[in-house]
C-alpha cells in the first residue's frame, strides 16, 4: 500500500488500513463496517479526486459508499 504521485497503490491492504490512508489523504472520517474491515484491496486508484476514488472502489470491491455531511461509510450493499 502507499501513495505515489496522483496515485494510491494497494495489495492486500484491509480494507480498514485503505479506509484510513483515504482519510489520511483527503482529510476526511472514512468508516468501514465492522463486518467488511478486514477484506482487502487490491490495485491502482486515481487519487485525484475524491468521487472517482470512491466510486471506482465500490465497482472493484462490489460495496456500497455513502457520503454524508461529515464522514464517508463503506458498508455491504444490501440484498
Amino acid at each position: 500500500m502507499g501513495l505515489t504521485q496522483a496515485k494510491l497503490f494497494f495489495e492486500r491492504t484491509p480494507l480498514v488500513d485503505a479506509a484510513k490512508i483515504i482519510s489520511q489523504h483527503y482529510g476526511v472520517k472514512v468508516k468501514v463496517d465492522k463486518d467488511i474491515e478486514g477484506e482487502s484491496v487490491d490495485g491502482i486508484l486515481s487519487n485525484d479526486n475524491l468521487d472517482v476514488l470512491l466510486k471506482a472502489l465500490e465497482e472493484a470491491k462490489g460495496v456500497k459508499i455513502r457520503k454524508t455531511d461529515n464522514e464517508i461509510i463503506i458498508s455491504r450493499p444490501q440484498l
